[in-house]
């Protein structure tokens, strides 16, 4: 394990420790106030498609977005892992995810459209992406697995990155006030983050 790869193990391990001890009135307060953030968003106003993710363990809720945005008669996709990729597809309802990759809640491929990776759609869409650790550069530690890191160069390579409408979502407590991430060539950086403290530009 390369230097890098054993710090970002550290750091990952550590807030998620920090993450698993909120209590869950302290994470649904947090939640009600992403939520409310992101909905008077103008990112989420304008976009034509929410690419979102099913909560798992201690991460943000996005349930009570997923169901606003169904409401509001947006499309919404949410991802699943195929072997080592991951791509979105459109969910109807919340009630529709069956147990997949890891216990994450998935869309059922078999019975969902796939997200169209075409130019048009990805400039049109608000990509909402989880992830364990990030700092005030625009640096991003996930899971481990890389299926973002991979998702994002795949529609990069479509559109030009600043094009992109990418924002994290996490609590506050996630977010590195004045250490830099360290990053790996394959790492992508996320332009913004909403946390219960606000949206915040980070590129």
């Amino acid at each position: 394990m390369t230097e890098t790869a054993a710090e970002k193990k550290r750091l990952r391990k550590q807030t998620l420790e920090k993450r698993d001890t909120l209590t869950k009135e302290c994470r649904n307060e947090k939640n009600e106030r992403i939520t409310r953030i992101l909905l008077a968003s103008d990112l989420y106003k304008n976009a034509g498609q929410i690419l979102a993710f099913a909560s798992f363990g201690s991460e943000a809720d996005l349930d009570p977005l997923i169901r606003a945005a169904l409401a509001d008669q947006k499309e919404v996709y949410l991802p699943k892992v195929e072997g080592d990729e991951m791509h979105f597809y459109r969910i109807e309802d919340l009630g529709d995810l069956v147990e997949g990759y890891r216990g994450i809640r998935e869309p059922d491929s078999e019975k969902a459209d796939i997200f169209p990776e075409s130019e048009e759609k990805i400039v049109s869409s608000l990509l909402l992406l989880p992830g364990v650790v990030f700092d005030r550069a625009g640096g991003r530690i996930g899971y481990g697995k890389g299926f973002y890191d991979r998702f994002l160069q795949r529609i990069a390579n479509l559109v030009s990155y600043e094009n992109l409408k990418i924002c994290a979502v996490a609590f506050d407590l996630q977010l590195m006030k004045d250490e830099i991430l360290p990053m790996e060539d394959t790492d992508q950086k996320v332009p913004c983050i909403v946390t219960e403290e606000g949206l915040q530009y980070l590129l």
